[in-house]
């Protein structure tokens, strides 16, 4: 539905930060005739040995998608952190929890509904949730640079990708991230897990 040669999604803020580090090096420092990097969109390919090392890097739809997960596992990150910090010592849940320890008892969803309320617990979300995030910024790198990056230059000067050389088409055909994988249902079930994690981040909250 949504790619480079469909129905497009830019990363209009993304592009403009590229092109701020393109112009900045005429500001600030006159000397300059290049930009900072060859990945913000200016300069010729870096090749070594057959193969291409540096290249300015597009942002496409696939790239739109990522930069809101990135988004989206922060903000949980720093919710989970700020209702940790929030509730640590009371909540109206359980007034006394500065009393109780740094850890106690989880009841259960049946016995009262105390999971979820005590600090180590949040702790422990925002643990994961940081592994979440550090795991997507780590495929985000790796694919795009095997996408738009990385890969092979031939004598008329063409480049052959590892991944073929569309970000948005080798981001989908993978099986690590459910989130930009269309084939049996893995983004209807990623998106609903996370939105269960936000609920519960909600009730955490809330108590």
């Amino acid at each position: 539905m949504f790619s480079d040669t469909a129905t497009q999604l830019q990363p209009v803020f993304a592009q403009w930060i590229q092109n701020t580090h393109v112009l900045a090096s005429s500001a600030t420092a006159p000397g300059a005739t290049t930009s900072t990097s060859l990945t913000w969109g200016s300069g010729d390919l870096v090749v070594v040995g057959g193969k291409t090392a540096l290249l300015p890097i597009p942002l496409g739809t696939a790239d739109f998608l990522v930069h809101h997960i990135h988004a989206f596992t922060i903000h949980v990150r720093v919710l989970i952190l700020l209702n940790d910090v929030l509730f640590a010592r009371s909540s109206r849940l359980i007034p006394d929890k500065a009393n109780l320890g740094f850890r106690f008892p989880c009841d259960g969803p049946r016995n009262g509904q105390t999971c979820q309320v005590f600090v180590w617990d949040h702790v422990f979300l925002e643990l994961f949730w940081m592994y979440n995030a550090i795991s997507i910024v780590i495929f985000h790198f790796s694919w795009k640079m095997q996408s738009d990056v990385w890969g092979s230059i031939s004598d008329q000067g063409v480049v052959t990708h590892i991944m073929g050389g569309n970000f948005v088409q080798s981001s989908i055909t993978i099986n690590s991230l459910g989130v930009t994988h269309y084939f049996h249902g893995r983004i209807a079930a990623t998106w609903a897990f996370f939105l269960a994690r936000i609920i519960t981040v909600e009730y955490g909250i809330k108590i």
